[in-house]
């Protein structure tokens, strides 16, 4: 019997978590003793989304953190996602793989460099690889030269079909988008695909989600955090889901629709040629052409003959696709084969991972302490600034205030000549002196000396 640990990242809602999910069920069926090991402790609850949430008493299944596995050595321990390759050696092991759904790397942004490097280098290291599609497999042997068991994702059909319940059936001349995915990822393009929907014609858009949401702008229905069993009842009440997302493994949710009845449009992502063909069962825009994507809505709309060709193409794809039971037989045969292969040993995957994350951590400690700096410069000269426009205002008032002035003091001298020149002042004098002689007798008399002196 093999007994295998996953290193879980968490009991999150998302694909990456259903796949890993799916196969330790598989895994559970064949025999296998599964350990989910994780950080922190997993509630049965935060698994009712899941259909391993019906196994959680299964003999062969133990949830556990990282300290309650200490003492135990399992046949192989497997990553599942790039941050839990640096808990892979906290496992003992005979033999480590590494379960790789996506280039996780893409995942971060150029500016994130340090990112970028890390996730890249958890691919060296000669651990045995696992992949769910064709593309990632050739990259890791391109980029990295390993040989990767490749084992593309099954598709529930006993959940995922056509026939079923639904929340509203499709209404024939009109037509009904669902999209899909977290609002917060942004690579998953959910806004955007929104947006688009709407500027293509679609009649009414539906949102489900993984986020917390209630209500989101442009959206007539949304479901939040559904249950996996329950998902069939949305894929069957839309017509196309619209998936914009720019970097995948092989997702599922355009599979999920097909099998339900619905088709897709989603961006030339890697992994969409998995099982999407354009003109055949979904429709695909080359990537980050909002235009594209718009057109394709539109050509939906006006053309109903199209919708229904898309349909019929997905339903066939979808009858072809194998099952989880496939899928989880090969998952357990690469688990066999890894087992009787050389592999890494722990205190190697130890020093590596550490060395990898000590690099990683003086980057970001370099990074902080660039940023700080950056804030402290960007603020005094922000202060600056600000000074020096203080300046310029008071400066500006100042100026103001003396032209006021002068403009006053201009104004009154201007007056006060044109009164000494009027008529009206040579014409009242006599009566200004008559008034100066009786408020001021001498006024008078010094005015008639210098008269007389003069003359």
């Amino acid at each position: 019997m093999l007994d295998i640990a996953f290193i879980f990242p968490g009991p999150g809602i998302s694909g990456g978590v259903n796949v890993i999910l799916r196969h330790a069920m598989e895994l559970l069926d064949k025999g296998a003793s599964i350990t989910m090991v994780s950080e922190g402790r997993v509630e049965p609850k935060q698994l009712a989304w899941h259909p391993i949430g019906d196994m959680l008493t299964h003999p062969n299944l133990v949830w556990c953190n990282f300290s309650e596995v200490a003492g135990r050595k399992f046949d192989v321990a497997i990553a599942t996602w790039w941050m839990t390759y640096f808990d892979l050696a906290r496992v003992d092991a005979r033999k480590y793989a590494y379960f790789v759904q996506s280039i996780e790397s893409r995942f971060y942004s150029l500016e994130q460099s340090e990112w970028r490097a890390a996730v890249d280098a958890t691919y060296e290291l000669p651990v045995a690889f696992i992949t769910e599609a064709k593309w990632i497999a050739d990259y890791l042997r391109l980029m990295h030269s390993h040989s990767a068991y490749l084992v593309p994702n099954g598709i529930d059909r006993t959940i995922f079909r056509a026939a079923g319940a639904v929340i509203s059936p499709r209404t024939p001349g009109r037509l009904r988008v669902l999209v899909e995915g977290p609002l917060e990822a942004p690579f998953k393009k959910v806004s955007d695909a929104i947006r688009l929907a709407r500027d293509g014609g679609a009649h009414e858009i539906w949102l489900l989600t993984s986020s917390n949401v209630a209500d989101v702008e442009g959206v007539d229905r949304i479901f939040s955090q559904v249950p996996q069993e329950k998902t069939p009842e949305v894929y069957r009440s839309c017509d196309v889901l619209v998936k914009l997302s720019t970097v995948e493994g092989m997702f599922g949710p355009p599979l999920e629709m097909f099998c339900c009845g619905g088709t897709t449009i989603v961006y030339d992502v890697t992994g969409h040629d998995e099982y999407i063909a354009h003109g055949v069962n979904g429709l695909v825009a080359p990537m980050n052409d909002e235009n594209r994507v718009q057109s394709l809505v539109k050509s939906l709309v006006q053309v109903p003959e199209l919708l229904a060709k898309l349909k019929e193409g997905a339903l066939r794809t979808a009858s072809q696709w194998p099952a989880w039971r496939e899928s989880g037989d090969l998952f357990y045969e690469s688990l066999l084969s890894i087992r009787d292969k050389p592999n890494v040993e722990r205190k190697a995957l130890q020093t590596y991972s550490r060395t990898i994350w000590g690099f990683l951590r003086l980057h970001q400690q370099q990074r902080q302490t660039s940023d700080d700096q950056r804030r402290e410069l960007s603020d005094n000269l922000a202060s600056a600034h600000l000074k020096i426009r203080d300046l310029e205002h008071k400066s500006e008032e100042l100026s103001n205030g003396y032209s006021e002035v002068s403009e006053a003091y201009g104004a009154s001298t201007q007056l006060i000549s044109s009164i000494y020149e009027s008529t009206s002042w040579k014409l009242t004098r006599p009566i200004r002196l008559v008034g100066r002689l009786i408020s001021d007798p001498s006024h008078v008399r010094k005015a008639i000396a210098s008269r007389f002196s003069k003359s």
